[in-house]
């Protein structure tokens, strides 16, 4: 999202509708945010599926636009997608991947880290500070995951292997993203590769169209 915020500008979603998203807000504290998510997929089922069931502000969002302007959001992206320019001709995008596997123990180990280096304590001290739980910041990965432990009992073991798990879902994520894009793919090791690509695009940018 915000490679493409860069390349071709924010996304003008429009739809606003202060009234429509407090009826939506008391709906998801009254139903849950299963029962929300479940009418998303009914409505909208591609964009659904680009976000996480628990990313309450996209879901929101999504369903306000729908019920203020009739259409799906995935109808509003495809729309500026066909209308839009690139604001930048001139751009080489470079990928870095690795095997799945080598990815799965980087994610694996980069949770350990964050366990090793303190993360249950930066938690305890922002929501000791009043930071509410259903921030959207505190929602993100990691830190919800930590919250479940603190707050609701979920073991520390399980924590951490739930943790590394939705990581490893949203770089799979990631990747199906990505491949939509015009990329110049090199191994994450491949630094010869990746100098000589950048180096050739320099000396030989394509031309402004």
């Amino acid at each position: 999202m915000y490679l493409r915020a860069v390349m071709e500008g924010f996304f003008e979603e429009g739809g606003k509708n202060a009234r429509m998203r407090k009826d939506l807000s008391n709906r998801f504290e009254k139903e849950g945010r299963q029962s929300l998510y479940a009418e998303l997929v009914a409505l909208d089922k591609e964009y659904a599926a680009s976000i996480h069931p628990n990313d309450t502000q996209r879901l929101l969002r999504a369903l306000e636009i729908y019920y203020a302007t009739g259409e799906t959001m995935s109808t509003h992206f495809a729309r500026q997608e066909k209308g839009r320019e690139r604001r930048f001709s001139r751009i080489l995008l470079v990928g870095l991947g690795c095997d799945r596997e080598d990815l799965y123990q980087r994610i694996n180990r980069r949770t350990d880290i964050m366990f090793e280096c303190g993360f249950k304590d930066e938690v305890e001290w922002l929501l000791a500070r009043g930071y509410d739980r259903h921030l959207k910041p505190l929602q993100s990965i990691g830190y919800r995951h930590m919250i479940e432990h603190i707050c609701d009992g979920v073991a520390l073991d399980e924590c951490k292997a739930l943790l590394a798990r939705d990581t490893r879902r949203y770089a799979k994520r990631q990747m199906t993203w990505f491949r939509k894009m015009d990329l110049r793919w090199f191994h994450v090791t491949d630094t010869k590769g990746i100098t000589q690509c950048i180096d050739q695009f320099l000396k030989n940018p394509p031309a402004f169209h």
